[in-house]
Formats: C-alpha cells, structure tokens, sequence
C-alpha cells in the first residue's frame, strides 16, 4: 500500500499527482488511485479508539488498504446496533454485508483472506509459523499488561 499523506478537512491539501488521503491512507470516493477509483464500502467496523485491539483491526484495514466506515464507539456507551449484531456486545465488531465479525483475530484473518494482496504473512510455511508464534507471543506475554494498564489498575 502506499501512504502518501495526510487529509485535513479544513485545509483540503492537495499533494503532486496524488488524490486526497485521509489518515488511514484510503482515498476519498471517486478519487483515483493507480487506476482503481475507490466506491463506497458496505463494511463498517465499530471501533474503540483507545482499545489495542481495534487498533490491531484498524491497521490491517490500512496495510490492506480497505475502504471501510470506521465508527468510534464510547465502551460505556455501546450503541443498540452493536447489541443487536453481537451477543457479547463487545469491541471491536465488523459488519461486512450480512457477516458480523466480533473478535480481532477473527476479523484480521477475514480481511487477509478476503483482501489476499498484500498478504499478511509469509508465503513459506516455515516462516508464516515463525509469525504466528510471535504473534502469539505478544498476545500472552504482553496483552495482559496492555490491558491492565488501559483500565488504571
């Protein structure tokens, strides 16, 4: 993917032969990009913007380069179509036509297999496992931590 910016809205900058990008670096509907004109997405993903576990979510949305409608939700204020999609009620929570997608390792494993260009993962066996398992890693040695520090325990 190529990053080529950032888009203010209150100073509509303009950068050399690029469209408009906004942070996530996805270009605005009908602005094109090498040939591709981005539409508007049916994929919407309700997200915490202070949850480490959206954030994992939200940068596989922009490796992938995704157009998707991003949501900010308060986690004590959870709106009644999250509660309605998903029965833990929790964040992140994807919604890509009629699937509902609600945990982060499950919804980036969705998005490298619906998105395969560019992979998330090694080609070769050997070398996806060896991510896997650091991955893997974060996830047990330092997420709890993470976690911990988030809620000011």
């Amino acid at each position: 993917m190529y990053l080529l910016g950032f888009w203010e809205e209150s100073t509509q900058k303009k950068f050399t032969n690029a469209p408009l990008v906004n942070f996530y670096g996805f270009c605005r509907k009908g602005d094109s990009f090498m040939g591709v004109v981005a539409k508007h997405s049916t994929m919407v993903f309700y997200s915490d913007g202070n949850d480490h576990y959206s954030q994992r979510v939200r940068l596989v949305l922009a490796e992938k380069g995704v157009a998707v409608e991003i949501i900010d939700v308060e986690p004590g204020n959870i709106p009644e179509d999250i509660a309605s999609l998903n029965p833990y009620n929790s964040l992140p929570t994807l919604v890509d036509r009629d699937l509902v997608l609600y945990e982060s390792q499950v919804i980036m494993e969705y998005l490298d297999e619906r998105f395969p260009h560019p992979p998330l993962l090694p080609v070769y066996p050997v070398a996806r496992a060896q991510s896997r398992l650091y991955v893997y890693r974060i996830q047990r040695d330092w997420c709890g931590f993470v976690d911990t520090i988030v809620a000011g325990r």
